[in-house]
């Protein structure tokens, strides 16, 4: 890895991955404009759910930055990204004829609960790098997916509006700015460290592609606390 950033190590760890992200036909759909609503409801919801852990998850991980600096740094960067998806959630959910109250009356997909399970677990449980490891491709794959599907954009005015929202110069410099910082700590990390934050990063990236494809499943939990099946 010598000569190479941590975060130039970690995007190459997972070409091959992000190169199956955007070929997934959610996203192709996506920018194609033929994606049916249906599923962009569900997908929107999901991910509206997965946000109210995931703030959960930066507020801890940054009062474990190594330093006050990088603690106010972190907060005030990740701020901004928490805001621009919040904003984009309130408007898509007015878009399609959805509520707050139809998101809180659904529950994470089986996907969804193990993706938050695991980056809760890694804030908590891991050193800093490693827990910041755990969060860096939400932020990072985002962006580089929208700006894949900016060169073309998409026919459906609400399919652009998500396209566009990443694009904006606040999640931009969000992004940037914790990219960043996973090259700052990892400057202080040994072999061991770094190993665990590169893993951490390559299993994470792989729940990005699981959310997208539970998406475009609607994926269900296989059996309801009643004891009954959902239908098909």
């Amino acid at each position: 890895m010598e000569g190479r950033s941590l975060t130039q190590a970690l995007w190459t760890d997972i070409a091959g991955l992000f190169d199956a992200i955007v070929a997934h036909p959610f996203l192709r759909g996506l920018a194609a404009g033929d994606l049916p609503e249906q599923t962009f409801h569900y997908y929107v919801v999901q991910d509206a759910l997965y946000l109210q852990t995931f703030a959960r998850a930066l507020s801890t991980l940054g009062g474990k930055a190594p330093s006050q600096d990088d603690t106010e740094f972190f907060a005030t960067r990740t701020a901004r990204v928490i805001s621009v998806e919040r904003n984009l959630h309130h408007d898509l959910l007015a878009r399609l004829g959805l509520s707050s109250e139809d998101v809180s009356r659904a529950e994470l997909s089986p996907t969804g609960l193990a993706y938050t399970s695991y980056i809760s677990g890694r804030v908590h449980g891991a050193p800093f790098a490693t827990g910041l490891a755990s969060v860096l491709p939400c932020f990072w794959i985002y962006r580089e997916v929208a700006g894949q599907l900016a060169r073309h954009g998409s026919p459906h005015p609400i399919y652009q509006r998500w396209i566009s929202s990443y694009e904006s110069p606040e999640f931009q410099s969000g992004v940037d700015a914790v990219v960043a910082l996973m090259d700052r700590a990892g400057s202080r990390l040994g072999g061991p460290e770094r190993d665990s934050v590169r893993l951490t990063f390559r299993t994470a990236s792989r729940y990005e592609w699981m959310f997208w494809d539970a998406a475009w499943r609607r994926e269900a939990w296989p059996i309801e606390p009643s004891g009954a099946q959902p239908a098909h």
